[in-house]
């Protein structure tokens, strides 16, 4: 046999063992990153109560308004809070992929871009999440009901409502995509672009904690991860997650103001849902006949024999893993102290 061909061969058996090694590694930082975060809310929890008094103190001495000097440094001791538990355990997982492809050749992309009817993708995405919803709520209904948790009220100061929309809309938007689309799944897509969609899809989905929002978010993060799969554009998702929660916050308000058994509220909230599940219907026939990224995108690869880990071994290696049983674990008993907690 030629020496070149044995050579060849060689070669492509290490690179294969190469990138299974560095494959595990980076399912592994990933599921540790989630089990971080989990850990870093309850503990960050501690740091919360103890700076909260101190931001009201200092309101309530400028302002002489206790309920709005307690209102408000609730809403900013929540955002300091949720801001820690993500940026560093992502921040540590973002380090650690860096060491894993360090010296690897990677992706390179000339440009970013939008899909196509942008707008169409966006509004699609929300309603066909609701699709989803709407059919998970007939299936289980009642298991999702001992998980409910209570509606909080909405501050109604001119502060306390911008810091709930950058709360609720704008941290979110910025801070899960960078963590989710812009590490777990940018770091692992080089081993397979339909698991690395998955995967993020479902860590993303279990940040929301109890079964009704986490099937929710799994499905919107899907399409979230599918956009970026497709555009390499996380400014676009961080828009339309922007867009779902601004939306969300919005009607949380307007139930508030107006009251859920406001005929003009209802007919308004019924009118929307509906009109929302029949653009995602609409999008979904679109994207599967056109596609999702417009005829212009390209992306610059770098000339080099790249090993797609297959999918069986991918979802094996992602499943049973230290990261993943790390997250399971941690989450379901989270889960269970919500559940006695109710």
């Amino acid at each position: 046999m030629n020496q070149s061909v044995i050579f060849y061969r060689d070669n492509e058996e290490v690179i294969k063992k190469s990138v299974t090694r560095r494959a595990r590694l980076a399912f592994t930082v990933a599921g540790v990153a989630c089990t971080l975060m989990f850990l870093a809310e309850l503990f960050s929890e501690y740091l919360r109560k103890a700076i909260q008094p101190i931001i009201s103190g200092a309101l309530m001495t400028a302002t002489g308004d206790g309920e709005y000097a307690e209102s408000i440094s609730n809403l900013i001791s929540e955002m300091i809070q949720y801001v820690l538990y993500l940026v560093v355990p992502f921040g540590i997982a973002l380090l650690f992929f860096k060491l894993i492809s360090l010296n690897q050749p990677r992706e390179r992309f000339t440009s970013h871009f939008t899909p196509s009817l942008p707008f169409l993708y966006l509004f699609g995405a929300i309603g066909l999440s609701y699709v989803i919803n709407l059919v998970s709520n007939l299936l289980f209904g009642d298991l999702f009901e001992l998980f409910e948790q209570p509606d909080e009220v909405m501050p109604t100061s001119v502060l306390g409502v911008v810091l709930t929309f950058v709360s609720i809309a704008v941290l979110p938007a910025v801070l899960e995509e960078w963590a989710f689309r812009g590490i777990i799944q940018k770091n692992l897509m080089p081993y397979g672009r339909v698991g690395a969609i998955i995967v993020s899809s479902l860590l993303f989905g279990l940040m929301h904690w109890t079964p009704q929002n986490i099937i929710f978010a799994s499905s919107f993060g899907f399409m979230l991860a599918v956009c970026y799969d497709y555009t390499r554009s996380i400014k676009f998702t961080m828009i339309m997650h922007f867009t779902n929660n601004l939306i969300s916050v919005s009607l949380s308000y307007a139930d508030q103001i107006f009251g859920e058994d406001n005929e003009l509220y209802i007919l308004f909230e019924n009118l929307y849902f509906y009109t929302m599940i029949i653009i995602g219907i609409v999008a979904l026939i679109y994207y599967i006949r056109k596609g999702v990224k417009k005829k212009n995108v390209s992306f610059a690869r770098p000339k080099f024999v790249q090993y797609k880990l297959p999918a069986r071994r991918y979802f094996f290696h992602a499943i049973f893993n230290v990261g993943t049983a790390s997250v399971l674990i941690t989450y379901i008993y989270l889960l269970i102290m919500i559940f006695n907690s109710n």
